[in-house]
């Protein structure tokens, strides 16, 4: 059952301009170091604190 999930090809969902998704096939997984696993958490994170966020009547907030 693990073999069979291994063989699947990563799709992301990429957003366009006009809004229309869009599967795009990603490449095999590369090993990531520890560091670089850190700088994403870490870009992750100020992302979600400093995010804007969108109200019903479209402003920002």
């Amino acid at each position: 059952m693990g073999q069979a999930d291994r063989n699947r090809d990563l799709v992301a969902i990429a957003i366009r301009g006009d809004g229309a998704r869009v599967p795009v096939r990603l490449p095999a997984p590369v090993g990531v170091s520890i560091l670089g696993r850190l700088e994403l958490l870490g870009l992750g994170l100020i992302a979600l604190l400093t995010g804007s966020r969108r109200e019903p009547g479209g402003r920002r907030r």
